[in-house]
Parts: C-alpha cells; sequence; structure tokens
C-alpha cells in the first residue's frame, strides 16, 4: 500500500480480514509517496483491508496488489457503438459487436453516456462477443429488472448494483464466441426508457504471440505513464536495457499512473515497452528533469565568492579574502587609521561574510572601540580645563 509521508502525516492502524496486523507511518522528513504497509504470504483469495487513523493525517495514493488470476484483455464498447435496426432478422453475426432492436420505426438513441429506447418499442439488445467474460452496464438508479439469455439460454432476471453500474456480469466461459441477448421479456417496467452504458468484453491473451510495443525518446531522469488501462504484463527496456521483465500493471483509472522510473542521469534515453499480456492503454507521460544522484556541482559555483574556486560563497573554514588578508578590497591591510570598517571598494556580503566566521571580531573594530576610548579621554581633559579656568575667574 502506498501513501504520501511528509512531516504534517502521522499514523494509522491496519486491519487484515477484520484483524489488526500492524501499524501504517505515514511521517516523513520530507513529502514522498512510498510503500507505507506491506503483506506477503497471503491465501490467494478476497480479502478486506481496512486503514484506521490513529494521529493526524494519513493518505492513500495506490495499491499494488500480487494475485495468480490470470491477465486479461479487455475490450469496451461504449454506449453509443452499436449497429440500429428496427427487424428481428436484421441482427448480424459480426463479432464484439452489438445490435440494437427498436420497433415501431424508431431507433435507439445515444450519446457518449448511455443508450435509450422506449419500452413501448419493445426493444432489446444483441450482443455477439469472444471471450471468456462480459459485464453489462445501465443507469444506476433503475428498478425495472432486465432479462438476460446467454447462447440462448436463459440465465435469469437481474438489476443493476448501485455502487458499480453492473447489472449483468459472468466470467470463466470458454474463450469462444458467444451471444447475449439483453430485454424487459416479461418483467413489469418501473421506467419509460431501457438503458444501455455500455459493456466489457474479458479475453485471456496469449504472450507468446502479442508483439505490442511502444518506443519513445525523452531527455530527464525519468517518467511516469497514466491513463485508464486494464491488466497487463509488460517489460520496459531503458536505453537498450532490460529494467523491468514481466511487470504487472494492475487496472488504473483516467489520469492515474500505471508505470513509473526515476533516478537516471540527466541527458537523453530511450524507452521500449513491450506488452507481453493484456491491453496496456497509454493516454500521456510526464517527463521528470529532477537531478540525478550523479550531481556533485553545489549551489552557487557560477557565481565564485572572494574565497577559492572549489568552494562556495561562505564556507565556514574560511573567511572571505586568501586568509591573510580582512575584508578590504584585497590590497590593503585590515587596521588602515584612514578607512572604516567598510569602503567603497566592499560588497555588503564581503562585510557580512568577515563577521560569520566565527573567528572574533576584525582589526577594524578593535581601532574603533580604540578610538572612542582616546576620545572620551580628551572629553575628560577639556571638560576639566573649563571648570578650573572659571573657578579661577571668580576668585
Amino acid at each position: 500500500m502506498f501513501g504520501i509521508t511528509n512531516p504534517s502525516n502521522g499514523t494509522a492502524d491496519i486491519y487484515l480480514n477484520g484483524e489488526l496486523v500492524g501499524e501504517a507511518n505515514y511521517l516523513n522528513n520530507s513529502s514522498i509517496e512510498q510503500v507505507v504497509w506491506s503483506a506477503d504470504g497471503l491465501e490467494d483469495k478476497q480479502h478486506t483491508l481496512e486503514v484506521v487513523t490513529t494521529d493526524r493525517y494519513v493518505s492513500f495514493t495506490k495499491a499494488e496488489i500480487e494475485t495468480t488470476d490470470p491477465v486479461l484483455a479487455v475490450t469496451n464498447l461504449a454506449p453509443s457503438n452499436f449497429i440500429p435496426i428496427t427487424e428481428d432478422h436484421e441482427v448480424g453475426e459480426e463479432e464484439n459487436t452489438v445490435y440494437a432492436l427498436r420497433k415501431n420505426g424508431n431507433v435507439w438513441g445515444s450519446n457518449q453516456t448511455n443508450a435509450w429506447a422506449n419500452f413501448n418499442d419493445d426493444p432489446y439488445l444483441v450482443i455477439n462477443f469472444t471471450g471468456s467474460g462480459i459485464d453489462y452496464f445501465s443507469g444506476t438508479g433503475d428498478e425495472t429488472l432486465y432479462n438476460f439469455e446467454l447462447n440462448g439460454e436463459d440465465l435469469g432476471d437481474f438489476a443493476v448494483i448501485p455502487q458499480t453500474g453492473i447489472r449483468f456480469s459472468i466470467r470463466d466461459l470458454e474463450e469462444t464466441a458467444h451471444t447475449l441477448k439483453v430485454s424487459l421479456k416479461d418483467n413489469e417496467k418501473k421506467e419509460d426508457f431501457m438503458d444501455y452504458r455500455g459493456v466489457n468484453i474479458y479475453s485471456t491473451p496469449s504472450p507468446e504471440s502479442s508483439n505490442t510495443s511502444m518506443l519513445f525518446h525523452f531527455n530527464g531522469t525519468g517518467f511516469n505513464l497514466f491513463g485508464a488501462t486494464s491488466d497487463s504484463v509488460i517489460d520496459v527496456y531503458i536505453d537498450g536495457e532490460l529494467i523491468e521483465e514481466n511487470y504487472r500493471v494492475y487496472s488504473r483509472g483516467d489520469r492515474q499512473t500505471s508505470y513509473y522510473i526515476r533516478g537516471l542521469d540527466k541527458g537523453d534515453h530511450t524507452a521500449h515497452i513491450v506488452v507481453k499480456g493484456g491491453t496496456f492503454t497509454i493516454e500521456g507521460l510526464d517527463i521528470i528533469k529532477g537531478a540525478s544522484q550523479g550531481d556533485d556541482e553545489s549551489p552557487g559555483d557560477g557565481d565564485e565568492g572572494p574565497g577559492d574556486g572549489d568552494e562556495g560563497p561562505g564556507d565556514g573554514d574560511e573567511g572571505p579574502g586568501d586568509g591573510d588578508e580582512g575584508p578590504g578590497d584585497g590590497d590593503e591591510g585590515p587596521g588602515d587609521g584612514d578607512e572604516g570598517s567598510g569602503d567603497g571598494d566592499e560588497s555588503p556580503g564581503d562585510e557580512e561574510k568577515g563577521q560569520d566566521d566565527g573567528q572574533g571580531l576584525p582589526a577594524t573594530a578593535t581601532n574603533l572601540y580604540n578610538w572612542l576610548l582616546v576620545g572620551m579621554v580628551l572629553f575628560a581633559i577639556g571638560l576639566v580645563s573649563i571648570v578650573y579656568r572659571k573657578r579661577r575667574t571668580i576668585e
């Protein structure tokens, strides 16, 4: 399980199948996405993971699940992707095709979200598909039951699941051609229109026969691949070197990251993604331009301070200049009585560095105190002289 760790986050208790099994720590000195909890060696079956916050904030970014379930390719038929017909004999045999029948001279309406037909026109759908499973989607608020027939066999009446929008789902069919018919049949209609929101067709791909790949060039230290995709298995090559073999990509939604890599040397690279199983969909990629771990330049190398060329300004081990001179312009000693503590040739930074080197006050500061002391003595002598003269005048 992955989450964002940072100084503001805290901890959470982890419950697996109702049992407290550990704690996730989201506290970190810097903000970074990383694994906050993991478990292995579990029985390959359905599990429930619960995260309960115990201190401050927690976050969830993604979960990576290892399973022995086969990788399934998913073919999505959108709601508007159908062939409208008005007679029963117009139903064809094209693979992975939806035939939408509506009588009385009318046809199904559709948009990007759903398709519809009035129940008064005796509508039904015939879906030809090749695969091992299928999901049928419809409106989550519908109450009417739909009847489903698979390959001529009546499978019964089904209501929609409000949480998922799935009205009918079946798996583990023989990997061959099938026909699914969806209709009202003898059910009571509780809405005026039959609703259809697309189907997902599942099939088991052959990794040996897959030769789909993508090649792209980029300049940076890494990249993110993102987009809604189904389960798949990929190999990743960077500059001709195999980086990931049989990497399992799990189903992702829109704009979610499906694969990423970091820490490459800055510069030009070539990435080659080979799809070995399933369907891997990429909507876009982000190129990472951050500094690589091999960078050894310190900030400010381009603008060197008055020290030597290997160290940046303000180095704690050396004062400004060459070490023998004070913060002046380098041609004069540090205690010239004709100059103040910062002549016009010195930048403000030079004066600050002289005070920050931890070696005591500069010589110019010591001379200043000496002159103040002399001035106070002279002022006292003058004051005594004035008082003495006044007394003599009075006498």
